[in-house]
């Protein structure tokens, strides 16, 4: 049975290469095979083929790991970036809100049919949860409303 026989393509092309064969661009797999098994090398030097074939076959495992591993490190890049965006996107609402408030409180003030007006100051409270990094943002808010006179 040949040495090679279940090696794919790029594990060929590495062996070719590492027994110093020089490889056509458009090798195909048969070529490879037919190209290694045909040199000298192959042929009187079985132990270093042996050697190079398996070099050749973890050399592509690690290649496989390294791009699944910065694959996944993309996915967790790409995650993070989502999740700050959805943060940003609750702060600039919550940002808003507050704007919006101010004006409800400020026309309330300047209203001269209103007798007393008393309206508590918002609250607007930022903690950070340590265990999961992810910001939680509470409002409180708490109003009297105003009373008109009585004539």
């Amino acid at each position: 049975m040949s040495l090679i026989a279940n090696l794919k393509k790029d594990e060929l092309k590495l062996v070719a290469e590492e027994l110093k064969l020089t490889v056509p661009d458009n090798a195909k797999i048969l070529d490879l095979k037919i190209l290694i098994e045909s040199s000298e090398v192959y042929k009187k030097e079985t132990e270093l083929v042996k050697n190079i074939i398996d070099y050749a076959v973890e050399e592509t495992r690690i290649k496989k790991s390294a791009r699944e591993l910065n694959l996944e490190l993309e996915k967790i890049k790409l995650a993070h970036k989502r999740s700050e965006s959805e943060t940003n996107l609750q702060l600039e609402k919550i940002k808003v809100a507050q704007l919006e408030l101010a004006n409800i409180l400020k026309d309330l003030s300047h209203d001269s049919s209103l007798s007393t007006m008393s309206a508590t100051e918002t609250v607007i409270r930022e903690s950070i949860q340590n265990e999961r990094g992810s910001r939680r943002m509470e409002i409180g808010n708490s109003f009297t409303y105003p009373r008109k006179e009585s004539e």
